[in-house]
């Protein structure tokens, strides 16, 4: 009866490591599909997308040489770097410190892409800043001047190898318009109408393709040329008191962070849960039909066990008067 039991479980066993199999190579076909389908494709065509390399760096909060800290961090050797920095000021005097800001970034040649002020107590300013990439130090270097630096961060990226293909791509393009323009001007009037139409066509697609580069070209040269500073302004009572309470600020934050993350991974466990409720019922179906089909035979077989001990035991019951029976007459024929 083990062998049987062991059996069946056995069986269970090989069914779902099958299945689980036949779920993972299906998987797996789209995982390979996508790779050299679509999403070659596109990174064909985006060469950024992958050869971009990046490394970040952290600076301490309220640093007074950030500039520094800043400058040495990257290599300006030819290479095209995208330099980005993300930095939280508390002030007591805001008004001063919006109006110094807007000064200075004028002075240094730059521009304000974005800018949000909230005018209620305490207010409030975020400003998406570009500054041309060699003041790019200098400007966040003098950011403790406007307050306190509660949070100071930075982001280098090298585009060297995305920037230059991107620039081959163009010449190319632009050797590919060129050519379909010479061929359509040399073409007379006895050209046939399926052989213009095919140039114009071809003439016109590359000239997309070449709009297309371009505009990709531009936007990396204006991420080289002007770093990008993400810079939130906020007004407080006391300067002082924020430094004293960073540290609980720190614990909130901290907390608010934490909290936030248990609330996006249970909502990937239910999206999980109800994305694959079918596979799940049928698991736990196979599941809990196994555990009870095994039950049902350790319970006949402790049945049987116990019917089969009740008749050994009558046996022996019965059998010992008979014995004794036989030692008595033979005891008396003595």
């Amino acid at each position: 009866m083990k062998n049987r039991i062991f059996g069946i479980v056995l069986i269970l066993t090989l069914l779902l490591l099958t299945l689980a199999g036949c779920g993972n190579y299906g998987a797996s076909d789209a995982d390979a599909g996508y790779a050299s389908g679509s999403g070659e494709s596109y990174l064909a065509s985006d060469s950024s997308f992958s050869l971009n390399s990046s490394k970040k760096i952290s600076l301490a909060s309220g640093s007074s040489d950030v500039g520094t800290s800043l400058s040495d961090s990257t290599v300006t050797d030819g290479s095209k770097l995208v330099k980005t920095a993300y930095a939280t000021i508390k002030t007591e005097n805001y008004e001063t410190a919006v109006t110094k800001l807007q000064e200075r970034i004028e002075e240094l040649g730059g521009r304000i892409d974005s800018e949000q002020y909230n005018g209620y107590e305490p207010r409030s300013a975020t400003l998406t800043i570009r500054i041309p990439v060699e003041k790019y130090a200098t400007f966040t270097g003098e950011f403790s001047s406007y307050g306190v630096v509660t949070s100071l961060s930075a982001n280098v990226d090298d585009v060297t190898t995305s920037y230059a293909e991107t620039l081959a791509k163009k010449e190319m393009l632009e050797q590919k318009v060129a050519k379909y323009k010479d061929m359509l001007d040399a073409l007379d009037g006895s050209a046939k109408t399926e052989t213009v139409v095919s140039l114009t066509e071809a003439y016109y697609d590359s000239m997309t393709d070449l709009a297309r580069i371009q505009k990709t070209l531009d936007t990396l040269t204006d991420k080289v040329t002007f770093s990008t500073i993400y810079l939130n302004l906020d007004e407080v009572k006391s300067e002082a008191a924020v430094v004293k309470d960073s540290i609980f600020k720190r614990i909130g934050d901290t907390f608010r962070e934490s909290v936030g993350n248990l609330a996006e991974n249970a909502g990937d466990v239910l999206v999980w849960f109800f994305g694959n409720i079918v596979e799940i019922v049928l698991w736990c179906g196979i599941l809990v039909g196994a555990f009870f089909l095994v039950r049902h035979f350790i319970r006949k077989r402790r049945a049987k066990n116990a019917v089969s001990f009740e008749k050994t035991s009558e046996e022996k019951v019965v059998e010992k008067p008979v014995e004794e029976l036989k030692t008595e007459q033979d005891n008396t024929k003595k």
